[in-house]
Protein backbone atom coordinates (compact mmCIF):
# COMPACT_ATOMS: atom_id res chain seq x y z
CA UNK A 1 0.00 0.00 0.00
CA UNK A 2 2.96 2.00 0.69
CA UNK A 3 4.66 2.04 -2.33
CA UNK A 4 0.94 2.69 -4.09
CA UNK A 5 0.83 6.02 -2.13
CA UNK A 6 4.29 6.67 -3.21
CA UNK A 7 3.59 6.26 -6.68
CA UNK A 8 0.34 8.22 -6.64
CA UNK A 9 2.13 10.93 -4.58
CA UNK A 10 5.07 11.26 -7.84
CA UNK A 11 3.03 11.02 -10.69
CA UNK A 12 0.58 13.23 -8.66
CA UNK A 13 3.06 16.05 -7.64
CA UNK A 14 4.21 16.08 -11.54
CA UNK A 15 0.30 16.96 -12.46
CA UNK A 16 0.74 19.74 -9.73
CA UNK A 17 3.79 21.09 -11.14
CA UNK A 18 2.52 20.75 -14.71
CA UNK A 19 -1.01 22.81 -13.91
CA UNK A 20 -2.83 19.72 -14.88
CA UNK A 21 -4.67 19.38 -11.37
CA UNK A 22 -4.28 21.40 -7.95
CA UNK A 23 -2.71 20.46 -4.49
CA UNK A 24 -6.44 20.28 -3.06
CA UNK A 25 -7.24 17.52 -5.52
CA UNK A 26 -4.55 15.35 -4.86
CA UNK A 27 -4.62 15.68 -1.39
CA UNK A 28 -8.24 14.78 -1.47
CA UNK A 29 -7.00 11.43 -3.83
CA UNK A 30 -4.49 10.42 -1.68
CA UNK A 31 -6.59 10.61 1.26
CA UNK A 32 -9.52 8.69 0.23
CA UNK A 33 -7.84 5.89 -1.56
CA UNK A 34 -6.09 5.41 1.98
CA UNK A 35 -9.84 4.87 3.11
CA UNK A 36 -10.70 2.80 0.54
CA UNK A 37 -7.59 0.92 0.35
CA UNK A 38 -7.85 0.40 4.81
CA UNK A 39 -11.55 -0.56 4.22
CA UNK A 40 -10.42 -3.34 1.49
CA UNK A 41 -7.81 -4.46 4.23
CA UNK A 42 -10.50 -4.82 6.79
CA UNK A 43 -13.01 -7.18 4.63
CA UNK A 44 -9.58 -9.64 3.86
CA UNK A 45 -9.43 -9.66 7.70
CA UNK A 46 -13.27 -10.34 8.30
CA UNK A 47 -13.41 -13.27 5.74
CA UNK A 48 -10.72 -14.82 7.13
CA UNK A 49 -12.45 -15.08 10.58
CA UNK A 50 -15.71 -16.07 9.06
CA UNK A 51 -13.67 -19.19 7.34
CA UNK A 52 -12.10 -20.14 10.78
CA UNK A 53 -15.87 -19.61 12.21
CA UNK A 54 -17.08 -21.60 9.63
CA UNK A 55 -14.37 -24.69 10.06
CA UNK A 56 -15.22 -24.36 14.25
CA UNK A 57 -18.91 -24.47 13.74
CA UNK A 58 -18.45 -27.92 11.40
CA UNK A 59 -16.38 -29.24 14.40
CA UNK A 60 -18.76 -28.16 17.06
CA UNK A 61 -21.46 -29.49 15.02
CA UNK A 62 -19.70 -32.81 14.85
CA UNK A 63 -19.01 -33.18 18.15
CA UNK A 64 -22.82 -32.58 18.78
CA UNK A 65 -24.02 -35.37 16.64
CA UNK A 66 -21.86 -37.68 18.11
CA UNK A 67 -23.59 -40.71 20.28
CA UNK A 68 -22.44 -41.61 23.56
CA UNK A 69 -22.30 -45.16 24.08
CA UNK A 70 -22.98 -44.76 27.96
CA UNK A 71 -26.86 -44.99 28.28
CA UNK A 72 -29.41 -45.51 30.75
CA UNK A 73 -30.63 -49.27 31.18
CA UNK A 74 -33.47 -50.05 29.27
CA UNK A 75 -34.84 -52.33 32.32
CA UNK A 76 -34.72 -52.34 35.85
CA UNK A 77 -34.21 -48.04 35.96
CA UNK A 78 -33.23 -46.83 39.52
CA UNK A 79 -33.31 -43.21 40.84
CA UNK A 80 -30.41 -42.04 42.42
CA UNK A 81 -32.02 -39.19 44.48
CA UNK A 82 -32.78 -40.80 47.43
CA UNK A 83 -30.27 -43.00 48.30
CA UNK A 84 -27.39 -43.26 50.91
CA UNK A 85 -24.70 -40.63 50.01
CA UNK A 86 -22.08 -43.02 49.67
CA UNK A 87 -19.91 -43.71 47.02
CA UNK A 88 -17.37 -46.85 46.70
CA UNK A 89 -15.33 -48.40 43.91
CA UNK A 90 -14.74 -52.48 44.27
CA UNK A 91 -11.73 -53.77 42.59
CA UNK A 92 -12.33 -50.96 39.70
CA UNK A 93 -9.94 -51.84 36.61
CA UNK A 94 -9.86 -48.61 33.77
CA UNK A 95 -7.72 -48.17 30.98
CA UNK A 96 -8.00 -44.77 28.96
CA UNK A 97 -8.55 -46.37 25.13
CA UNK A 98 -5.75 -44.16 23.63
CA UNK A 99 -3.45 -46.02 26.19
CA UNK A 100 -4.75 -49.57 26.58
CA UNK A 101 -0.92 -50.80 27.62
CA UNK A 102 -0.99 -48.67 30.88
CA UNK A 103 -3.65 -48.66 33.41
CA UNK A 104 -5.36 -45.39 34.85
CA UNK A 105 -7.01 -47.51 37.71
CA UNK A 106 -5.98 -50.84 38.66
CA UNK A 107 -7.67 -53.11 41.12
CA UNK A 108 -9.09 -49.88 43.19
CA UNK A 109 -10.94 -50.32 46.54
CA UNK A 110 -12.01 -47.38 48.16
CA UNK A 111 -15.40 -45.82 49.97
CA UNK A 112 -16.35 -42.18 50.20
CA UNK A 113 -18.42 -42.01 53.16
CA UNK A 114 -21.39 -39.96 53.56
CA UNK A 115 -20.18 -36.91 56.04
CA UNK A 116 -16.14 -37.43 55.60
CA UNK A 117 -13.93 -35.72 53.92
CA UNK A 118 -11.51 -37.43 51.31
CA UNK A 119 -8.40 -36.33 49.56
CA UNK A 120 -6.98 -37.99 46.89
CA UNK A 121 -3.62 -36.96 46.67
CA UNK A 122 -0.78 -37.80 43.98
CA UNK A 123 0.98 -36.29 40.95
CA UNK A 124 -0.36 -35.28 37.94
CA UNK A 125 -1.30 -38.52 35.98
CA UNK A 126 -1.99 -40.58 38.84
CA UNK A 127 -5.62 -40.92 38.33
CA UNK A 128 -7.21 -38.36 40.37
CA UNK A 129 -9.35 -36.90 37.75
CA UNK A 130 -9.67 -40.62 36.23
CA UNK A 131 -12.12 -41.54 39.39
CA UNK A 132 -14.13 -38.56 38.88
CA UNK A 133 -14.84 -39.15 35.27
CA UNK A 134 -16.00 -42.93 36.34
CA UNK A 135 -18.23 -41.63 39.25
CA UNK A 136 -19.92 -39.68 36.47
CA UNK A 137 -19.76 -42.13 34.14
CA UNK A 138 -18.44 -40.31 31.26
CA UNK A 139 -16.48 -43.76 30.91
CA UNK A 140 -17.47 -47.36 32.75
CA UNK A 141 -14.69 -49.76 34.13
CA UNK A 142 -13.31 -52.51 32.65
CA UNK A 143 -13.77 -54.66 35.91
CA UNK A 144 -15.32 -53.84 39.28
CA UNK A 145 -17.91 -51.66 40.15
CA UNK A 146 -18.79 -48.15 41.39
CA UNK A 147 -21.70 -48.57 43.55
CA UNK A 148 -23.97 -44.87 45.11
CA UNK A 149 -25.78 -46.17 48.34
CA UNK A 150 -24.77 -49.62 47.25
CA UNK A 151 -26.53 -49.44 44.04
CA UNK A 152 -24.45 -49.96 40.94
CA UNK A 153 -24.22 -47.07 39.03
CA UNK A 154 -24.65 -48.08 35.80
CA UNK A 155 -28.24 -49.08 36.49
CA UNK A 156 -29.29 -45.24 36.89
CA UNK A 157 -29.88 -42.81 33.94
CA UNK A 158 -26.74 -40.84 33.61
CA UNK A 159 -27.72 -37.69 33.68
CA UNK A 160 -29.98 -38.41 36.81
CA UNK A 161 -26.44 -39.58 38.35
CA UNK A 162 -24.88 -36.21 37.49
CA UNK A 163 -27.30 -34.39 39.29
CA UNK A 164 -26.41 -35.80 41.84
CA UNK A 165 -22.54 -34.96 42.28
CA UNK A 166 -21.30 -30.92 42.92
CA UNK A 167 -17.69 -30.47 40.86
CA UNK A 168 -15.76 -27.49 41.74
CA UNK A 169 -13.09 -26.95 38.78
CA UNK A 170 -9.94 -25.42 39.01
CA UNK A 171 -11.03 -22.81 36.44
CA UNK A 172 -14.53 -21.69 36.74
CA UNK A 173 -16.25 -21.33 33.49
CA UNK A 174 -19.73 -18.56 33.76
CA UNK A 175 -21.95 -17.59 31.16
CA UNK A 176 -22.21 -14.50 29.59
CA UNK A 177 -25.46 -13.70 31.11
CA UNK A 178 -26.90 -12.58 34.60
CA UNK A 179 -26.39 -14.64 37.61
CA UNK A 180 -30.24 -16.24 37.39
CA UNK A 181 -29.14 -17.56 33.98
CA UNK A 182 -25.82 -18.85 35.27
CA UNK A 183 -27.26 -20.12 38.87
CA UNK A 184 -30.45 -21.70 36.87
CA UNK A 185 -27.37 -23.61 34.64
CA UNK A 186 -28.09 -27.13 36.17
CA UNK A 187 -31.99 -26.67 36.40
CA UNK A 188 -33.28 -24.56 33.51
CA UNK A 189 -36.37 -24.77 34.99
CA UNK A 190 -36.33 -23.35 38.29
CA UNK A 191 -37.78 -20.35 39.65
CA UNK A 192 -36.68 -17.24 40.42
CA UNK A 193 -37.14 -18.02 44.59
CA UNK A 194 -35.47 -21.51 43.70
CA UNK A 195 -32.64 -19.89 42.65
CA UNK A 196 -32.34 -17.80 45.32
CA UNK A 197 -32.88 -20.23 48.23
CA UNK A 198 -29.88 -22.34 46.23
CA UNK A 199 -27.80 -19.03 46.58
CA UNK A 200 -28.09 -18.96 50.07
CA UNK A 201 -27.66 -22.39 50.76
CA UNK A 202 -24.27 -21.83 49.05
CA UNK A 203 -23.65 -18.80 51.14
CA UNK A 204 -23.61 -16.46 47.88
CA UNK A 205 -26.77 -14.12 48.66
CA UNK A 206 -24.96 -11.57 50.02
CA UNK A 207 -22.07 -10.63 47.92
CA UNK A 208 -24.55 -11.08 44.75
CA UNK A 209 -27.06 -8.87 46.24
CA UNK A 210 -24.07 -6.28 46.57
CA UNK A 211 -23.72 -6.32 43.04
CA UNK A 212 -25.10 -3.31 41.10
CA UNK A 213 -28.54 -5.32 39.94
CA UNK A 214 -28.28 -8.09 42.18
CA UNK A 215 -29.25 -11.37 40.50
CA UNK A 216 -29.78 -9.51 36.90
CA UNK A 217 -26.10 -8.39 36.90
CA UNK A 218 -24.54 -9.39 34.45
CA UNK A 219 -20.97 -10.94 34.49
CA UNK A 220 -18.14 -8.62 34.10
CA UNK A 221 -14.50 -9.37 34.75
CA UNK A 222 -14.75 -7.54 37.82
CA UNK A 223 -17.43 -9.47 39.16
CA UNK A 224 -15.56 -12.72 37.58
CA UNK A 225 -12.44 -12.18 39.58
CA UNK A 226 -14.50 -11.88 42.71
CA UNK A 227 -15.99 -15.78 41.72
CA UNK A 228 -12.68 -16.96 41.02
CA UNK A 229 -10.98 -15.96 44.50
CA UNK A 230 -14.21 -16.86 46.47
CA UNK A 231 -14.35 -20.55 46.77
CA UNK A 232 -17.43 -21.13 48.64
CA UNK A 233 -19.45 -19.35 45.50
CA UNK A 234 -17.87 -21.61 43.22
CA UNK A 235 -20.14 -24.82 43.21
CA UNK A 236 -23.06 -22.91 43.40
CA UNK A 237 -24.25 -23.60 40.35
CA UNK A 238 -23.22 -27.18 39.87
CA UNK A 239 -25.11 -28.51 43.14
CA UNK A 240 -27.66 -26.78 42.40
Amino acid sequence: MFSAIAGMLWVGGSDVINGVMSAGDLGAFVFYAIMVASSLATISEVMGELQRAAGATERLVEILQVESHITAPTKDLLSPSKLKPEVAFHNVIFHYPSRPAQAAVESLDLVAEEGKVLALVGPSGAGKTTLFELMQRFYDPEAGEITLGGIDIRRFDPHELRKQMALVPQQPALFSNDVFHNIRYGNPNATDAEVIEAAKKAHAHDFIMNLPEGYQSFWESAVYAYLAASDSALPLRERY
